[in-house]
């Protein structure tokens, strides 16, 4: 199903040109809310259409954990990182960590080359930017054999990685291991 109406609250997209960062756009709110959202790109003329690339990162506007640099006319496409914002005080043995609910960080992107095939499976003036799913929500449920009641205060669980910096093709970069804590435990 096309989740993007109810999942996605805010879009930028990002255009380059021979590598280059040629300007960007952003949409939010009820506008991304109607079915068949489409953003129009009046600035570039639709016969040019392919000699642009296309990176979106949707999410970033709602999402404080994350953040992008500000781009200048010229920068190349390596400038565009998604960075997860971490914290480096009060754990002593965690050198990163974090420990909030990430809200959904969606990207996609289409190279020039690719935008008049991406162009013929939807309208002839059209280019479709599908949207990969960054995040994700794990959840433990423990439960004791004996159905006694557990004390969640004596279990921990902690998921490690090193995939908070992401590259404007969403591959990721080099980084430091982060652990992810829960940022919320019931019982």
């Amino acid at each position: 199903a096309d989740a993007f109406s109810t999942n996605v609250k805010s879009l930028t997209l990002y255009v380059f040109k021979d590598g280059k960062f040629v300007f960007q756009k952003t949409e939010e709110g009820s506008l991304l809310e109607r079915e068949g959202y489409r953003m129009r790109l009046d600035e570039i003329p639709y016969k040019q259409k392919h000699e642009y690339d296309y990176v979106t990162w949707a999410g970033l506007k709602d999402n404080p954990n994350f953040s992008v640099p500000i781009l200048q006319p010229g920068d190349t496409k390596d400038k565009l990182t998604c960075l997860l914002g971490r914290k480096h005080e009060a754990r002593a043995s965690e050198p990163a960590w974090i420990q909030a609910n990430l809200q959904a960080l969606y990207h996609g992107m289409v190279n020039g080359a690719d935008a008049s095939r991406a162009a013929s499976s939807v309208a002839d003036d059209e280019i479709l930017v599908s949207l990969t799913k960054n995040t994700n929500t794990v959840r433990v449920i423990l439960q004791h054999y004996s159905a006694e009641p557990l004390n969640k205060d004596q279990f921990t669980f902690t998921i490690t990685d090193k995939n908070g910096l992401m590259n404007y093709d969403n591959n990721l970069l080099e980084d430091e291991q982060i652990t992810y804590y829960a940022w919320d435990t019931r019982q």
